[in-house]
């Protein structure tokens, strides 16, 4: 054996030795300082948490070899941290801006008016020129059969260049505008979607209705609006949307689910649970991710029994809460279900910007709460359950929620203009929290993942309503909401 050799054995014999000593001094650890069968245990390692903390930040934890009583406690005790310290805003809050996506794309030429395609051109006199403008074209988009997961495209209509009469039944189309000098030059393009009447559907939803009425007598009719923001933890809430959450609770008196709780770590299991009753353990039992995602007997359905109408919005078609890792339906859930949509806008190459946050000149917020509505325009008088799960603003980035909080705010004020908030459930809420980032590797990021928020906003009459019945709801003070704790912002429903 050559000093080389004996060298290259020496060090090996050496490795063996320091893996020996770190094994056992990380089992004698781990049996002495974490409890068994604590959250610690079954989820996360506090030992991966604090070894990836920097220096400053394991003294600002106060670890000294012991985790904090809220990780490996046997009781189910809400953790006591301030969502508001400074270190944590530092990470947590950016300087987000109003999301605009029209200063660096095409200009949108055309506009919907009722059921007609017109031209806006006081915005072509801005954008090119009075004269400038050649033409504009549009075709339908309709869903692949069965997996919905292609699209195909009608013939080109024929060009106009003023408005148009869209049919009754479009419900998506593409349209684009032409430059005339130098011709067939694309200078505006654009996608749409449309709430069609389906007028043959009529009989059938007025009969459920009239099914529900007799059979089950409810005393009110109340429609649900759903809005989900993904990855949103609460306390990333009231950082990144404070004004809207002040709106919320005290100009719409909506209720603060201060301690709501996520049922797994990815959109999937929380979707699920929500929109079906059924865990993903549970489903697991005959269902694998091979398998359509039909069999989930999702809540839409039964909301289609009762008379609803019903919508399911989902802006990203591959790796969304149903979509990842090939994930598929065979057939829509909803009545109006826009997923062809965003399947054409994604195989324009260049259309969708931002990483995702941005479809043409519009917001992904806009263009979704948009199509949402267009529904509650299209059936004022019609009850609905309508889901529209906004996904590409916060799950890689949740300081983005500041960028749309002004597109929340104005749908909410749409809502209460039209009337169509006195007789709704509004719920905002998201699936869970931050599940990675500097932000996810504190003390505040290990609650935050585990509290989705949630706030419900009824009509004022309903409140009233319950109040008179002797069923008033219970509002208390949060324990560590200190920026708002000389008010009555937070507020929990307490369910009597």
């Amino acid at each position: 054996m050559n000093r080389m050799q004996r060298l290259k054995l020496m060090n090996g014999g050496i490795l063996l030795v320091l893996v020996f000593l770190g094994f056992t001094l990380g089992t004698y650890f781990w049996q002495n300082h974490c409890r068994r069968g604590t959250d610690l245990n079954r989820n996360h390692s506090f030992l991966d948490l604090k070894r990836n903390l920097s220096h400053r930040e394991r003294t600002e934890f106060n670890t000294k070899r012991k985790p904090p009583s809220f990780l490996t406690g046997r009781t189910c005790t809400f953790p006591n941290v301030d969502p508001f310290d400074p270190a944590i805003i530092k990470i947590a809050v950016g300087n987000k801006t109003t999301l605009r996506c029209d200063l660096d794309f095409m200009p949108e030429l055309t506009y919907i008016n009722g059921r007609n395609l017109k031209i806006n051109t006081t915005q072509v006199d801005i954008s090119l020129g009075t004269g400038n403008l050649s033409h504009c074209r549009y075709r339908y988009i309709t869903g692949g059969p069965f997996d919905y997961s292609s699209v195909e495209f009608s013939d080109w209509s024929k060009t106009f260049s003023e408005s148009v009469a869209l049919e009754e039944d479009i419900e998506f189309f593409e349209v684009e505008c032409f430059r005339r000098e130098p011709y067939n030059v694309t200078i505006s393009k654009s996608y749409f979607s449309l709430i069609p009447r389906r007028k043959h559907l009529e009989k059938l939803y007025n009969v459920r209705l009239k099914k529900r009425s007799i059979k089950y007598q409810p005393q009110e009719t109340l429609n649900i609006v759903m809005v989900g923001l993904d990855g949103l933890s609460r306390h990333q809430f009231l950082r990144a949307m404070p004004g809207m959450y002040t709106y919320l609770t005290k100009t719409l008196n909506s209720f603060d689910f201060t301690m709501h709780g996520q049922l797994g770590p990815s959109s999937l299991p929380n979707l699920l649970g929500l929109l079906s009753g059924s865990t993903l353990e549970e489903v697991s039992e005959w269902w694998d991710f091979s398998q359509p995602e039909d069999a989930f007997d999702l809540v839409f359905k039964h909301f289609e029994n009762a008379g609803y109408r019903t919508l399911f919005s989902e802006d990203d078609t591959k790796n969304g809460a149903f979509y990842w890792n090939n994930r598929k339906f065979l057939y829509p859930q909803a009545s109006f279900w826009d997923r062809p949509v965003h399947l054409a806008m994604r195989a324009d190459k260049g259309y969708i910007r931002r990483n995702g946050v941005c479809l043409g000149s519009r917001p992904i917020s806009v263009f979704q709460l948009h199509y949402l509505l267009d529904l509650i325009g299209t059936f004022p008088d019609k009850p609905a359950f309508t889901f529209t799960w906004i996904d590409k603003v916060t799950h890689d980035d949740t300081p983005n929620a500041g960028m749309i909080e002004e597109h929340l705010f104005k749908f909410y004020q749409t809502l209460t203009a039209t009337g169509y908030l006195n007789r709704t459930l509004v719920i905002l809420f998201s699936d869970h929290g931050q599940r990675w980032g500097k932000l996810r590797l504190t003390p505040n990021g290990y609650v935050d993942s585990r509290n989705p928020f949630m706030m419900l906003t009824f009509p004022p009459w309903f409140l009233k309503k319950v109040s008179v019945s002797g069923k008033q709801p219970e509002r208390e003070y949060t324990c560590f909401d200190h920026a708002f704790r000389h008010s009555s912002n937070a507020t929990r429903l307490t369910l009597l």
